[in-house]
């Protein structure tokens, strides 16, 4: 046996942090995942070529609180991250970059 408090005498005495710290595996880092889904250890959401990498912050319409919105697209632009903390539906949007067919 190489760890300590395996006698009741070092089990009273107890381990320094340095003789803790000694016995620490350092992580491996997180592996390569397989480049279909967002996370490595799930299944996770799949990567979609169609949404946006970048976090979009908050999103401000150009004519917001003009008038009555009566259509279903709405189209809004990118005014950067504010000092709070943002709501999950807010972490959610991502900027989706202009095709050039478009």
């Amino acid at each position: 046996m190489e760890h300590a408090g395996v006698t009741a005498q070092e089990a009273r005495r107890g381990e320094t942090l340095a003789e803790r710290l000694a016995e620490e595996v350092p992580d491996l880092g997180v592996p390569v995942g397989d480049g279909i889904g967002d996370t490595w250890d799930t299944d996770g959401e799949l990567l979609d070529d169609e949404v946006g990498d970048a976090r979009a912050g908050r999103l401000v319409a150009l004519d917001e609180g003009a008038h009555v919105v009566t259509d279903s697209d709405l189209f809004a632009s990118d005014r950067g991250l504010d000092g709070a903390g943002a709501s999950a539906e807010e972490a959610a949007m991502h900027v989706i970059p202009q095709s050039e067919s478009l």
